[in-house]
């Protein structure tokens, strides 16, 4: 009987020996796995788009790039890591070794805090000048990163990190001031950050929504206007998923539709189109419920410097049969092509725009007038465009040396001017029988 309690004792030990084994191998297996996709290569025909869209969707598509990952060149690996990585909550202690700035050495970015509704993914075409850079989200590679980028809306003060010699901070905004919520206010972020990733004009790396370019002349395709005009039954559409918001539009749109029905889709009105929150990804079928309408709202939620997003421009261009009635920066007129469109701000009350919105729709030689030069243009994200300025940059760092003494600042302030109009007046008075009159808000809920 002791014999035999003796070997069950030992078979027991040796299973959990076992068992314990199997998930070591199997923990490795998958860091080694995580490791080698956490890598992402930029060159000339392999650059990875950061894709804006919400990841977390359950109608997301996520499509895979089928171009292999390339490995990182042994100037990076053969560099140390971290001994003690880095994370939002602990700085690290890892050795403050400068970083080797010698020009055209391979250049290592780490995205610190990329953005969860974010993917990397789609392997698009991008002629850099440079071919040498990689991306990489693993924090042990903090020692070895020629360039350490922050995303601004989850922004903490634990990300604020000992900085290498020899190694660039970036500040990455995709938003307007009002979503930093104020985060670069404390003085730790004074002299910490070096270049800007931003949709500013003024910034050091600039990241437009949307740009456009001329069409070749073989892809000008010809459209037939008077059908087009013919198959409009509807007057405005708009799709919109934020409903309270800084610029107030929706404030707008309530005094607008004592003028005009505006079929409102999305989560701020009754409409749904099933495709919407894929829109991304599937070819923007959903754009095609705009086919049967004349004219497009593309309002910003905030009115912004240099602020025009997809919003004005990709979604109604995308379709090329639509006119986008425009509002939001007071220099939009800098990135849309001249007579395609109708902007608020041309307008002094809601009423004299309702009045211009009418004649446009009743006549069909003013309404074609807005399609006159479209077929010449073309909308499009120019991610890589940026990407490849930044790799140009870490490959000449000395020409750019900068430092922010204050970010807050400069996001919030240009000339001492504020950057953003956070009290709009345009939508607080209309013209009635006996002139001017205040439009509160509720006065036509």
């Amino acid at each position: 009987m002791v014999i035999i309690e003796f070997n069950m004792r030992n078979l027991r030990i040796a299973t959990i020996k076992v068992f314990i084994l199997c998930v070591v191998i199997t923990s490795i297996t998958v860091y080694l796995i995580y490791r080698n996709e956490n890598n992402v290569y930029i060159n000339e025909d392999d650059v990875e788009s950061v894709t804006r869209h919400q990841a977390n969707n359950e109608n997301t598509m996520k499509t895979k790039s089928t171009t292999k990952t390339p490995k990182i060149p042994d100037d990076i690996s053969k560099t140390p890591r971290a001994s003690e990585c880095p994370s939002d909550r602990i700085s690290g202690n890892y050795q403050m070794v400068p970083i080797n700035s010698t020009e055209n050495r391979s250049k290592l970015i780490l995205l610190w805090n990329k953005p969860v509704d974010w993917t990397i993914e789609n392997t698009i075409q991008a002629k850099c000048q440079y071919e040498n850079c990689y991306f990489t989200k693993d924090k042990c590679d903090i020692t070895r990163s020629d360039a350490v980028m922050f995303h601004s809306p989850s922004l903490k003060l634990e990300h604020v990190l000992k900085k290498i010699p020899g190694q660039v901070f970036v500040y990455y905004s995709y938003e307007p001031p009002c979503y930093t919520r104020g985060r670069l206010k404390d003085k730790k972020w004074h002299n910490f950050f070096n270049w800007t990733f931003h949709y500013r004009r003024d910034s050091d790396n600039m990241q437009p929504y949307v740009t456009f370019t001329k069409r070749p002349p073989k892809d000008i395709q010809e459209v037939n206007i008077d059908e087009l005009v013919r198959s409009k039954n509807k007057t405005i559409a708009w799709f919109v998923s934020h409903c309270q918001t800084e610029s107030k539009r929706e404030k707008y749109i309530d005094i607008l539709q004592r003028y005009f029905k505006v079929d409102i889709y999305g989560k701020c009105g009754p409409l749904k189109c099933n495709s919407m929150a894929n829109r991304w990804n599937n070819g923007f079928k959903c754009l095609d419920v705009l086919d049967k309408y004349q004219f497009y709202l593309g309002f910003e939620n905030s009115i912004c410097r240099d602020y025009v997003t997809e919003k004005q421009l990709f979604t109604a261009y995308k379709k090329n049969n639509i006119i986008p009635i425009t509002r939001g920066a007071y220099n939009s007129y800098l990135y849309k092509p001249p007579g395609t469109y109708i902007d608020t701000h041309d307008f002094e009350t809601i009423t004299d725009l309702s009045k211009f919105l009418k004649e446009v729709a009743s006549d069909s030689k003013k309404y074609k007038s807005y399609f006159r030069i479209r077929k010449y243009y073309k909308a499009e994200e120019p991610w890589h465009y940026s990407i490849c300025e930044l790799c140009k940059r870490l490959n000449n760092v000395d020409r750019y040396k900068r430092l922010y003494n204050d970010l807050y600042k400069w996001e919030h302030e240009i000339d001492g001017r504020p950057v953003c109009d956070e009290n709009p007046k345009d939508f607080s008075y209309i013209k009635d029988e006996d002139g001017f009159i205040e439009a509160t808000y509720d006065l036509y809920a």
